[in-house]
């Protein structure tokens, strides 16, 4: 069986929920984007729930124009909008909580550590929530507990939590539906959707706060070989495990999209190598940790072993890329030498 890499919270939660309405394809519904996003400059605003990163800052909208996939994320301030939900549909949310506050986590009272978890109505004093990250938890939690975890300061530990914890949300909830999505023609859909995927992460986009593209991995690349503290005032290193981890999380569910579209397509010799590129996220599920255990420990073998990593990375995504176009599945040939060619 192919590893598997692992995911952000709140995309697992995502899977979850949208699994319940669409078994059938809400994987492949999360999977229509590849790209990279860096940002440059700081964004202290990360979290482990954050999405890669887009140069129209829209993810949400491109999931839904493209898959029928609609997430919609809600700023809580007054309290009480979630509990209305709840109230009035009777449908699950994921709600973004700190650990602190949670009882059941080992975490509670002692460490502020951020991230989402899925909450179904019970009664007027309790809900049923459950907690995909380990030790997972699925059981009944006190609304006074639940509401001091989503509106907890996440008052940031460099010790203890340097890398999870420090960004307050407003009490912020996602809800998931699935819209539906019919295609007339799947084999001409799932090539317009390669080539398009293609032509994305080959373009090279820059914002005045990021870069995005495979240029933007190749010149992450570029940054991490340099060394030094330089590197770490251009991207911080809890920017950089922050957006590893957004990353990571999009392209598992980009395999499987993958793999369902090169058999659609009529090009199933192509299963091998999405095979091969999804073992080949073990390089960046491996910078990802690695970045994020700098953070407590700088030291030089880290960030050498973090540039390994992510220069393999690369190395997989070009792969991918060659295979499609070898096999003329998208046209998308010129888009890709003149993208080889920049280097």
């Amino acid at each position: 069986m192919t590893w598997t890499p692992s995911v952000s919270t709140l995309y697992r939660n995502i899977e979850v929920l949208a699994g319940r309405r669409s078994p059938r394809s809400h994987q492949m519904r999360l999977g229509l984007r590849w790209g990279f996003g860096l940002p440059i400059g700081g964004r202290t605003d990360l979290t482990e729930y954050s999405f890669p990163l887009q140069p129209d800052g829209d993810l949400l909208g491109l999931l839904r124009r493209r898959g029928g996939l609609a997430i919609k994320r809600h700023d809580d301030p007054s309290g009480t909008a979630m509990d209305v939900y709840l109230q009035e549909t009777r449908e699950p949310v994921i709600a973004v909580v700190d650990s602190y506050h949670l009882p059941y986590r080992p975490a509670f009272g002692r460490v502020h550590s951020s991230r989402t978890i899925i909450v179904e109505p019970l009664d007027s004093d309790h809900v049923q929530v459950e907690d995909c990250w380990e030790p997972s938890y699925c059981g009944v939690l006190h609304r006074r507990a639940l509401n001091a975890a989503r509106y907890s300061d996440a008052v940031a530990n460099p010790v203890l939590e340097p890398v999870y914890s420090g960004v307050q949300a407003p009490a912020q909830w996602f809800t998931v539906t699935v819209e539906p999505f019919r295609v007339a023609d799947p084999q001409r859909w799932a090539q317009d959707v390669i080539e398009l995927l293609v032509t994305e992460v080959v373009r090279t986009e820059r914002t005045t706060d990021a870069h995005f593209g495979l240029a933007a991995l190749r010149e992450l690349v570029q940054l991490l070989a340099l060394g030094g503290d330089k590197v770490w005032r251009v991207i911080p290193r809890r920017t950089l495990a922050l957006v590893l981890r957004a990353e990571l999380s999009s392209r598992r569910y980009l395999c499987v999209l993958l793999r369902n579209a090169v058999a659609l397509a009529g090009r199933p010799a192509l299963t091998a190598e999405v095979e091969r590129y999804q073992e080949g996220l073990q390089h960046l599920q491996a910078a990802r940790d690695v970045q994020v255990k700098s953070l407590r420990t700088a030291r030089v073998p880290y960030d050498a072993y973090v540039l390994y990593h992510c220069r393999e990375t690369l190395a997989n995504e070009k792969r991918l890329l060659s295979a499609i176009t070898e096999a003329n599945l998208a046209n998308t040939a010129k888009e890709v030498a003149q993208w080889t060619a920049s280097r």
